[in-house]
């Protein structure tokens, strides 16, 4: 394995490329521990460079804090954040409910997803009252749409079970519209038209941006066409878009192999080698 202080230099010599290629090579799937030892020596830790970095770092953190305006939603990314389950749930929510064309198989991932956390702990448990009031409201929705213990047998119960009939298109529409806002935090747009437009104010400002489709995985032929199609519209919208800012590099497009291919798995290794490597040639050659 390369030592990583041969490694930076390396990065240092652009026209030795093949050794530059080399080195990611030997340093596939390294071993982080091992690499990490190698690389904290290399790190300045004077005092003088530990404070300046730190400085800098907590000036960054009050700019952005200035600048920020979306209080609630930071305060509730804060309560639910993504090392906690139901920080998780909400993540999986926000990204997949979105995506979901029918009302019958989003309440039924409204259902599974939320059985799995236990928001009673977070009940006035944030700063922020509008947070602890989505809390409640994820309890309640929970407790409507996953009923259980012998209570549900008593008249209450039956009343509970009429609301969670009755409700689920209400439960549906408030989840759809807190999942909406989460989502705008993380993702720019449902079209590239829409991600070019909502980043355009920050390219101007000197953000470059890397637009990531979603999707993890073609499953089929014709899903591996459609994705394909999708990244080939991408770039060649991308290529129209006016870059007024010379500063700020020009956006990329993140290519997920997993959707270029139905097969991408280790036990097809050759045809995907093969099949995959058409097509991504084909990307990289449009982008180009």
């Amino acid at each position: 394995m390369f030592k990583a202080s041969e490694v930076l230099s390396k990065q240092h010599q652009a026209e030795d490329l093949k050794s530059l290629q080399q080195a990611i090579t030997d340093n596939y799937i390294v071993d982080e521990d091992q690499y990490m030892r190698e690389l904290l020596p290399l790190v300045p830790a004077d005092e003088e460079t530990v404070s300046a970095v730190t400085e800098r770092a907590a000036k960054l953190v009050e700019q952005v804090r200035e600048q920020a305006d979306n209080g609630v939603v930071d305060a509730f990314l804060q309560e639910y954040s993504l090392d906690t389950k139901e920080g998780i749930i909400l993540m999986c929510l926000a990204e997949a409910l979105l995506r979901i064309p029918d009302g019958y198989t989003a309440d039924a991932l409204i259902q599974d997803k939320l059985s799995g956390g236990d928001w009673q702990k977070h009940m006035g448990q944030s700063a922020s009252w509008l947070v602890n009031s989505g809390t409640w409201a994820l309890a309640l929705t929970n407790s409507v749409t996953n009923p259980t213990g012998k209570a549900m047998e008593t008249p209450r119960g039956a009343f509970r079970r009429l609301v969670r009939k009755m409700g689920k298109p209400v439960i549906r529409k408030a989840t759809y519209a807190a999942m909406q806002i989460m989502g705008k935090q993380f993702v720019l747009g449902r079209t590239i038209e829409e991600a070019l437009k909502e980043s355009r104010d920050n390219r101007d400002k000197g953000y470059t941006h890397a637009y990531d489709m979603l999707g993890e995985a073609a499953l089929t032929a014709k899903d591996a066409t459609y994705y394909k199609q999708q990244y080939v519209n991408s770039i060649k919208t991308i290529t129209k878009e006016k870059f007024n800012n010379p500063d700020a590099p020009r956006p990329t497009i993140s290519i997920k192999l997993s959707a270029l291919h139905p097969r991408y798995e280790a036990s097809n290794h050759e045809r995907v080698l093969t099949e995959l490597a058409t097509t991504l040639t084909e990307l990289v050659k449009l982008a180009k």
